[in-house]
Order: C-alpha cells, then sequence, then structure tokens
C-alpha cells in the first residue's frame, strides 16, 4: 500500500494488522508498538496545529485523551488526508514507510494463509484479496485526475463556482463528506 495518505480507522494499526504480528514482524516487542503509535500520534496533533487543522485547544484537549495507543482515533476527524501519518508512525519507529508497509503486507499474507489453512477463505478468495489491494495503487491517482477533471467541467457547467472547487480540490477526492 502506497504511503503518503493517512490511515486513521480500522484495525489497531489502522489497517487491520495484529499488534503482536506486527511487532513481531518489524522485530520490536508490542509495547514499543504502542509507543510509536502514541509519539506519532502526538506529532501528528503538533502538525495539525502547526498546519492551522486543529486549535491550540483542540490539540490540547486531544492529548489529554490519551490518544496514539490504539490508532489516531477521532484525530482521523480533523485531518484524513492532511497528515502523513503512516510518516510519522515510521520515525517513531525508526524505520522507512517502506519498512513499515513490508512489515503490514507481511502480516497481511501470513492472516490470509493462516485463513486458508483454517478454511474460513479459499485460496482463490485470498488471491483476489490482494489482487484488488494491488490494483489500488494504480487506481487512486486515476481517481484523483478523474475527480479533478469532474471538478473542472462542474464549473464550466455552472454546476458550482470556482470558490468551491477550490475548496473541494483543498479537501481531496473521497476524503471528506457524507459518501
Amino acid at each position: 500500500t502506497p504511503s503518503g495518505q493517512a490511515r486513521f480507522f480500522g484495525g489497531p494499526d489502522g489497517r487491520g494488522a495484529d499488534d503482536t504480528a506486527l511487532a513481531e514482524a518489524l522485530g520490536i516487542t508490542e509495547e514499543e508498538l504502542t509507543t510509536a503509535r502514541e509519539t506519532a500520534a502526538t506529532a501528528a496533533i503538533d502538525q495539525a496545529v502547526e498546519e492551522g487543522l486543529l486549535t491550540e485547544a483542540q490539540g490540547t484537549q486531544l492529548k489529554q485523551r490519551g490518544l496514539g495507543a490504539r490508532g489516531f482515533g477521532p484525530l482521523g476527524m480533523f485531518v484524513e488526508g492532511e497528515i502523513d501519518a503512516d510518516a510519522l508512525l515510521a520515525e517513531a519507529l525508526g524505520v522507512t514507510t517502506e519498512e513499515l508497509d513490508a512489515a503490514r503486507e507481511t502480516v497481511q499474507k501470513d492472516a490470509l494463509a493462516a485463513a486458508v489453512e483454517a478454511g474460513n477463505l479459499t485460496q482463490e478468495e485470498s488471491d483476489l484479496i490482494l489482487a484488488r489491494q494491488a490494483v489500488q495503487e494504480y487506481l487512486t491517482p486515476r481517481l484523483e485526475s478523474a475527480y479533478s477533471e469532474a471538478l473542472t467541467e462542474a464549473v464550466s457547467a455552472g454546476a458550482i463556482t470556482q470558490e468551491q472547487a477550490d475548496a473541494l480540490t483543498e479537501q481531496g477526492w473521497g476524503t471528506r463528506g457524507f459518501g
């Protein structure tokens, strides 16, 4: 999975990886992983305040809640798509984002293999899950481009104003809203 976009919701690491397995794949303890998540969450809050995504008061309140032990939680509502959570977590772990992604991939492949062995998935289903995720890397840039083109067409047709298009562009495709 390419880095760059924050992953704030999902399993313990925002991607569904089991803590024990992810820590093992990274060659660290679960406690070290939890500490790194807390460090990354604090860094994300600090960055969000610095970039004006959160007020100082909001940042302080989020820090007081002890975010980070299980991912970014409610912080994601404010900064998803704006803060590179993977980069912050990788930095806190002392690894590259590529190494973090490789560890997550190892955990996922091991979990899929275990599910196949246990009879919970067929090998074909497991392969399709991995294929679907691989396609995502190629699909995302195309969706971003199509979104940009749609905004341009909507402005040209008078369906939205340029100011609205600019605001939507700033938010990014699919990162906000109700859909």
